[in-house]
């Protein structure tokens, strides 16, 4: 079975005749919408001509390798991983969860909650290695007590 999300611009899933559900049970239709099969059939014409598949993928290990040298400045950092457009790393609590989250979305830099202590990063396929020098600098100069006035 092979499903897709609305992200794509349309969503549905695939299967086998095995799969398929009985045609006695109460289910509902799902209609395609045309403009949406031809609109994403456009976009992604796109990402191949501008290659940005290869792109994402490239952006990906080089935002692992920088969390990894922001991690070895900060100690709280650890588990990254991930691929492609999908990367996590954890902290070292709940509270540590929080503050970085809001530390960086004062920065510009969307992060959201995929755990207790864990961080993930949704890389849009034009993020690219100025984008990605700005979440390691970020990183890096992250302070726990970042909100607390300094006398």
């Amino acid at each position: 079975m092979v499903t897709f999300g609305g992200k794509a611009g349309i969503s549905g899933f695939y299967s086998t005749y095995e799969y398929r559900q009985n045609p006695h049970c109460a289910s509902f239709e799902q209609t395609v919408d045309m403009t949406q099969v031809l609109n994403f059939g456009i976009q992604w014409r796109f990402m191949q001509k501008k290659g940005l598949m290869e792109l994402v993928q490239d952006t990906s290990s080089f935002l692992k390798i920088e969390l990894e040298n922001a991690a070895a400045h900060k100690k709280d950092i650890s588990n990254i991983r991930g691929h492609g457009t999908a990367i996590a790393f954890d902290l070292g609590s709940s509270e540590a969860a929080d503050s970085m989250q809001h530390w960086l979305m004062k920065r510009g830099i969307v992060v959201g909650r995929v755990g207790p202590e864990t961080l993930g990063l949704r890389p849009a396929l034009i993020c690219g290695p100025s984008h990605v020098a700005s979440l390691r600098d970020a990183v890096k100069a992250y302070h726990p007590n970042h909100d607390q006035p300094r006398f």
